[in-house]
């Protein structure tokens, strides 16, 4: 049976073998209380001392509070647990999100923007290739 862990404003799921998919239930400007109990539950789908690939449709996501985004930037939990993110957009506001994450995380995990999911899977994909000739 495919593994699910619901939180209070998200669903995680295994998306492929090696990849793991999250989706906000509703439309929702995240806390540092979210940004934890996210991560508590994405920890659940990554093997111990490895990485995994993320896509995480952020289209629902109005935006971060100032705890919550000062939080990330200093965060290397998250980062410690994934290759790449792919994240899917759909609107301009979840665009603007998605550009501020991106530069929040420019050099510590490559994060790119997509509006179509089979694209971010391809992507995401090449660093796994990456990590077969490494």
């Amino acid at each position: 049976m495919e593994k699910i862990i619901e939180t209070s404003y998200t669903i995680f799921y295994q998306y492929k073998p090696d990849i793991v998919f999250s989706e906000m239930k509703f439309r929702k400007t995240i806390s540092i209380a979210d940004v934890k109990e996210n991560m508590k539950a994405f920890q659940s789908f990554v093997p111990k001392g490895q990485k995994i690939l993320y896509v995480s449709d952020i289209a629902k996501m109005r935006g971060m509070d100032r705890e919550a985004r000062d939080f990330a930037e200093k965060n290397t939990d998250f980062p410690a647990m994934i290759t790449a993110n792919a994240m899917l957009v759909s609107n301009p506001i979840s665009r603007m999100v998605g550009n501020f994450l991106l530069g929040l995380n420019k050099a510590i995990i490559p994060m790119k923007l997509f509006t179509d999911i089979d694209k971010a899977v391809i992507w995401l994909r090449t660093f796994k290739e990456e990590e077969k000739n490494t």
